[in-house]
């Protein structure tokens, strides 16, 4: 369990954590943000690109999630404690996932023409976002309200989890960036 309170500052934390990342890429030439180490793996701008088209399909539901809490006005403080459906959820999105989950079709990045310095902007803009909307949730109870994954129908987690959710798929595929660099045929 986690102080919701604690919750908010936590994933805010790792929010201001992968901004400053993210940030920094833009200083990478073409030829790095179009490395791939071979066919089968994104480059750096087709990755941020995924993140990016998934954060996209996920924002609207949390700017109506916290619309509905605060509209209603459930306010409360709870402990954190996710159902094992959440856990699960989490674990299978975030670095280092049990096993290997193909990516819905409407995920899959551009695999031409994306422009890394574009993602980067676009990464910043949803994240600030994102920082508001958490922000916004302070004193409201984000296990009150529920969300549809836009991946499947049948997925439905409270905010709380999956704010966390999101956070952890963003850091699961800043890692593969940063892997990425550290390939001995990345270009310097």
């Amino acid at each position: 369990m986690e102080p919701q309170s604690a919750l908010i500052q936590r994933l805010q934390r790792a929010i201001q954590a992968i901004v400053t990342d993210v940030e920094a890429l833009n200083r990478l030439t073409p030829e790095q943000w179009a490395f791939t180490p071979d066919k089968n793996t994104w480059s750096i701008a087709t990755t941020l690109n995924h993140i990016n088209k998934t954060n996209e399909t996920v924002i609207p539901r949390y700017r109506q999630a916290v619309a509905n809490l605060t509209s209603r006005d459930v306010r409360g403080t709870p402990d954190i404690r996710y159902n094992a459906k959440e856990r699960f959820f989490i674990r299978i999105v975030s670095p280092n996932p049990p096993f290997h989950v193909p990516v819905p079709p409407k995920f899959l990045p551009n695999l031409t023409n994306v422009n890394g310095q574009e993602e980067v902007s676009i990464f910043l803009q949803q994240h600030k976002e994102i920082e508001e909307l958490l922000t916004a949730c302070t004193g409201y109870d984000l296990m009150q309200e529920r969300i549809t994954s836009p991946a499947s129908s049948l997925v439905k987690i409270r905010l709380g989890a999956e704010f966390d959710a999101m956070l952890n798929h963003d850091l699961y595929h800043y890692l593969q960036i940063a892997e990425r660099q550290k390939h001995p045929n990345y270009p310097k």
